[in-house]
């Protein structure tokens, strides 16, 4: 199976966000504050909110794979715990301080 290959911009993807939206983000106790969006394959786009930088990083991990369609959430500590995705139900930790993918137990 093969996917469309995505290139991003993160200079283009910062501007078009500005023009949308604005974070609030003074307020909330988080230790890391950074956003994280997933969706293609094996690829994490991180918004610093600290220094109001992104950065792509591409997880190359044997065997681990999140798709299309996975559904993430922000720990508190910062970290994203990424579920599902095409027909999977496996269930990952993203460490955002080590930009590392660690794999959890499986939904099923």
């Amino acid at each position: 199976m093969s996917y469309p290959l995505i290139e991003y911009s993160p200079a283009k993807l910062d501007s078009a966000i500005k023009n949308v939206a604005t974070v609030h983000h003074r307020t909330v106790k988080m230790t890391a504050k950074k956003l994280c969006f997933f969706g293609d394959t094996n690829k994490v786009i991180i918004l610093d909110l600290h220094s109001e930088t992104w950065v792509i990083k591409t997880i190359n991990k044997p065997n681990y794979e999140f798709l299309y369609y996975a559904a993430a959430v922000t720990l508190p500590n910062g970290d994203a715990l990424i579920t599902g995705g095409g027909s999977s139900t496996t269930v990952f930790q993203f460490i955002t301080q080590k930009s590392d993918l660690v794999q959890k137990k499986s939904m099923n």
